[in-house]
């Protein structure tokens, strides 16, 4: 099943799903709180939406002309970079390598933008992880998601890192007799040596610092949803919930983390004395002016970049 079918399945699945909730919780009050954000309030959420893309596209930029010897045009790199938003609602954002299509050509080793996907990931996750310690300090029965997932990562860096992966990865390579398995395993290999390439001192430091620039103005954005909707002053704690949220959605490995995130968020917020209809309303703008901008996004630029011959295959 080609790729933009998958697609629409799951946007067919997730608005159904967004309605029954609606539906459920009483859709009056979400149309009354959804007219009380505004369009100026939708536009500014937006706003902090697209710098979050940016600022990310931008170091994703610098790391790329950082360890390989190109050159991209900036503006149409950051084309490919938006367009690989479109595939963000897959299980863990692995749609997004969509991008490796597109930078082959320019230059970029396949198991190179691979690597740089898996790097910008953990940054991601890290950076978000990080925002997340203001809910987490408040909710302490959770504080083992937040340690089990630091753990989780410190031990992947360790194991891409060390060369017993590289060591098992090539004695599974000389006894297999499966030329697919064979193929799979030589883009592991290269894709952990290309990683390394990517976890130098000042990329982890200036990557997590733009990560949390860029992930935090998306928390602020949704301490501002939530001041607009409730009244509620509740920018550390607002921000950790919208970032806990994130990560659960990461970590449940659904596409685009739907109802993982959904339903951490609202959770979340009815724990804190916000009413159910609230927290809806609350939780579905935030993932439709966060994911689903994204996913529109990605959409529009994917549509103007001519697909590549490799991926026209994975599509029909």
């Amino acid at each position: 099943m080609g790729i933009y079918k998958k697609l629409i399945q799951v946007v067919i699945v997730s608005i159904i799903g967004y309605l029954i909730w609606v539906f459920a919780t009483g859709y009056e009050e979400f149309l009354a709180g959804f007219s009380s954000i505004g369009f100026t309030g939708l536009a500014i959420l937006l706003l902090l939406s697209l710098f979050n893309y940016l600022t990310r596209f931008l170091r994703w930029h610098w790391m790329i002309n950082k360890v390989n010897p190109t050159k991209i045009d900036i503006v149409y790199h950051c084309k490919i970079y938006l367009a690989g938003f479109a595939l963000t609602a897959t299980p863990g954002k692995v749609g997004e390598a969509v991008r490796s299509y597109y930078l082959k050509p320019e230059g970029v080793p396949v198991n190179s933008s691979l690597a740089a996907l898996l790097a910008e990931r953990m940054l991601d996750i890290l950076s978000v992880l990080i925002i997340s310690i203001l809910a987490i300090i408040h909710f302490t029965e959770y504080r083992w998601v937040g340690i089990s997932i630091l753990v989780g990562i410190l031990l992947l860096i360790l194991i891409i890192r060390s060369q017993f992966i590289i060591k098992v990865l090539e004695a599974g390579l000389k006894i297999s007799g499966s030329s697919f398995l064979q193929k799979v395993l030589r883009l592991s290999i290269d894709t952990i040596t290309s990683t390394r390439s990517y976890m130098t001192l000042d990329v982890w430091f200036f990557g997590l610092l733009i990560g949390l620039v860029s992930w935090g103005a998306e928390a602020y954005g949704f301490y501002l949803l939530l001041k607009w909707l409730t009244g509620a002053d509740l920018i550390l704690l607002a921000s950790g919930i919208y970032s806990f949220s994130m990560i659960i959605g990461a970590v449940s490995f659904l596409p685009g983390g739907l109802g993982g995130a959904e339903v951490t968020m609202a959770g979340l917020l009815t724990l804190i004395g916000i009413s159910l209809s609230d927290a809806t309303t609350a939780t579905i703008i935030c993932r439709l002016v966060t994911l689903w901008f994204a996913v529109i996004l990605g959409l529009y630029y994917l549509s103007r970049l001519k697909m590549p011959e490799q991926m026209e295959e994975i599509n029909e």
